[in-house]
């Protein structure tokens, strides 16, 4: 008979690769879930803008619409000036900072579960991501942090530097602002 401490590691090794097999089997790619989006949800509301910039404004919709839908617009706008940071800071895309590896957990779901199913929330999660993403002028209310994470926990990663605290949420700035290549 096993003890229950090694029933309890058997149990959480089983789970760990079978939510293993299972996230990397139906992982949803960028290009699938913003391609979804443009032909399930409607989206005219951002037609006037280029296809490459709708599809920013997709990836930053659905970031905010997993990670703080029901919240408070200023904590809504926070985390899309967190991640338009964080891109400028790294040189990269929205898209590319919301998919990068292990960064936010539902970007791990396959399509059918990424594809917003509440329409208020995700009008609510579009209308501030034109806002962030359009608007130059905006005043950034996290100071120009680049991550952040949930008041109940304390990361390793996020221990140096100052703090700002936006509803649920403590934003910091863990990555240099570094001038891009022009090679």
């Amino acid at each position: 008979m096993r003890s229950p401490k090694t029933a309890a590691v058997i149990i959480s090794l089983c789970l760990t690769a079978f939510l293993g097999m299972a996230t990397t089997a139906k992982t949803a790619t960028v290009e699938q879930t913003t391609q979804a989006i443009h032909q399930k949800i409607d989206i005219t509301s951002i037609s006037n803008l280029d296809v490459a910039k709708q599809d920013e404004v997709i990836c930053s919709a659905l970031n905010l619409y997993h990670e703080v839908r029901g919240q408070s617009e200023e904590s809504m706008i926070a985390v899309a000036m967190a991640t338009r940071n964080r891109a400028s800071k790294k040189h990269t895309s929205i898209c590319n900072t919301v998919w990068e590896k292990n960064q936010f957990i539902w970007t791990r779901f396959g399509p059918s579960r990424i594809i917003p199913t509440e329409v208020a929330a995700w009008d609510t999660s579009l209308k501030i991501s034109v806002e962030v993403l359009t608007n130059s002028n905006m005043i950034d209310p996290t100071g120009g942090a680049d991550s952040f994470y949930s008041k109940k926990l304390n990361p390793r990663w996020a221990r140096k530097g100052p703090r700002i605290v936006i509803g649920p949420h403590v934003f910091v700035s863990i990555y240099p602002n570094t001038p891009k290549d022009e090679g």
